[in-house]
């Protein structure tokens, strides 16, 4: 830690080139590596080649916006440019090692790239009761993230508790970590007393963690449902092949009782429909009386038989 420390004593340049970085937020003590393309900063990298110069790493206040004065924002990190690739097609790619919070008070020349005045902005010194209580707030919540986001690992919250003496370092340290986006990296960047972004930054966590467990339960609710689908379509090609089986055992038997259950359907609809019209094709339907006489072929209707067909006339008395 002596060693960063002394970073941060760094002596920043009244006047300072400054690259402007428009997705990515540099913070003090950390180290990005980025792929620069626009034409101002190509040309500011040339000019100013040297690792041990020090530079600003500016920021757009709207990414999507133009490039111009009213764009850029005031609050910067004063770094160093430790390497740089040529990647051809007009790109190079960059490491850089943030030093320490600078504010650019006076834009001098904004062509070919911005050039301002830049001053060193003061930190209140660690260790206050207030920021100790804090700093515990926030690896709190940062433990509680990383059970329920799978994408943070424990590493995280083992680096973070090395700093729970640097309020500053912890509050940079998880806001360049956790995946806020860019404008609320650039709000933590920007609000330099200790515990004022120290709270920034648990509620920034605040709102991951609520986050991520409506994530989990979106998740976990999608998986049921691509279970029960999943079920049934096995259970509908299992199925499926169970009746194909049945069907390979006796086509002909199976064939066969198709058949008959077409034929008994038939039968009972035609026997339906013979009881609805009162009529007979094998004769006259008629009550049937113990003394009346009834010729072959004649249906009738005995009461505790139902229909009867009589074959042969009665023998006579």
């Amino acid at each position: 830690m002596i060693e960063g420390i002394n970073r941060l004593e760094c002596e920043v340049p009244s006047v300072v080139p400054v690259l402007l970085l428009k997705s990515t937020v540099l913070f003090p003590l950390q180290v990005v590596s980025l792929q620069i393309a626009m034409k101002q900063n190509l040309l500011l990298l040339e000019q100013h080649s040297s690792a041990e110069e020090v530079v600003g790493a500016g920021y757009f206040v709207d990414p999507d916006g133009s490039y111009g004065r009213r764009n850029l924002s005031s609050v910067a990190v004063a770094c160093r440019v430790l390497s740089r690739i040529e990647m051809g097609h007009g790109t190079i790619q960059v490491v850089l090692q943030g030093l320490r919070r600078i504010r650019l008070t006076n834009t001098i020349s904004s062509r070919p790239y911005f050039r301002a005045r830049a001053d060193g902005v003061e930190e209140s010194k660690p260790g206050t009761p207030v920021e100790r209580d804090l700093v515990v707030q926030v690896t709190q919540l940062l433990e509680d993230l990383v059970a329920i986001d799978p994408r943070y690992s424990d590493e995280l919250v083992k680096v973070a508790r090395l700093n729970l003496e640097n309020g500053s370092r912890c509050a940079d340290l998880v806001a360049d970590t956790v995946q806020f986006s860019y404008a609320e990296k650039l709000q933590v960047l920007s609000t330099a007393a200790v515990p004022a972004r120290l709270t920034l930054v648990a509620e920034l966590l605040q709102r991951e963690i609520a986050r991520a467990a409506v994530a989990q339960e979106v998740k976990t609710t999608t998986e049921l449902i691509i279970d029960r689908t999943q079920r049934e379509a096995v259970l509908r090609e299992q199925l499926e092949v169970i009746r194909s089986k049945l069907d390979e055992l006796d086509p002909l038997e199976t064939e066969i009782t198709k058949l008959a259950e077409r034929v008994e359907a038939r039968r009972k609809a035609d026997a339906k429909a013979t009881l609805h019209s009162g009529r007979s094709a094998t004769g006259t339907i008629m009550t049937f009386m113990p003394d009346t006489p009834c010729g072959p072929g004649t249906v009738v209707k005995a009461p505790w038989r139902g229909f009867i067909i009589a074959t042969a006339a009665p023998a006579p008395r």
